[in-house]
């Protein structure tokens, strides 16, 4: 007697149409495409996969290349010529005072400041004339080597404000030294005469604090 295939034990179970012939033939083709569809899923599912990773990869790339994009344009940004107004931290709705000085001996750095004003005219004067010159950006390195070819600087003032700090700017030649950035005068030499005469008029109004 021999074993009964696992095809003939189905086939005993299923209804039988005219011969039997019919129903396990139906039986087996479901069961065939069953089979098929399984196996066809199987390759959609590591596509999917495949499509997550290069998803990621490519939004890896953009960020790399929007950073890289950003860098670029902030170095041509810092490297582009700016008018000297624009390049001074000045709060105009925070500002407390004001101090100029000149003609300083880069040995004496105690000495105190010429004049101090609490009054804007002062301050909005100095910007609107040298918002005429335009600066570019130089190394500390470069800004040393100027310095050094002087020995006095030009002039410097200090503003402060009530909760900002304090902007500090030094003018010396055609270098000047804004709050820990140097940059060189494009169009310049800084009229110093127009310098001298605001210093001398503001000095005989105000006295240091």
């Amino acid at each position: 007697m021999h074993a009964l295939r696992q095809d003939d034990v189905v086939l005993a179970c299923l209804p039988f149409s005219r011969g039997g012939v019919s129903a396990h033939a139906q039986w087996k083709a479901s069961t065939w495409s069953g089979i098929q569809h399984t196996s066809l899923l199987e390759p959609k599912y590591k596509n999917q996969g495949d499509i997550m990773k290069n998803k990621k990869l490519k939004y890896i790339i953009i960020g790399i290349l929007a950073f890289i994009v950003f860098i670029s344009l902030r170095k041509i940004n810092e490297n582009r010529e700016r008018h000297f107004d624009d390049l001074i931290p000045y709060k105009h709705r925070d500002f407390e005072s004001f101090s100029f000085r000149k003609d300083i001996s880069l040995e004496d750095t105690t000495r105190a400041v010429d004049w101090v004003s609490s009054d804007q005219n002062q301050i909005d004067e100095l910007m609107r004339f040298l918002s005429q010159y335009r600066l570019k950006k130089i190394s500390n390195e470069t800004f040393n080597e100027r310095l050094s070819e002087n020995g006095v600087r030009d002039f410097e003032f200090f503003i402060n404000h009530s909760r900002a700090n304090v902007a500090i700017v030094f003018v010396q030649g055609d270098v000047v030294h804004i709050f820990g950035n140097y940059y060189e005068v494009v169009n310049g030499p800084i009229n110093m005469e127009w310098i001298r005469e605001f210093d001398d008029k503001n000095e005989k109004r105000y006295t240091p604090k």
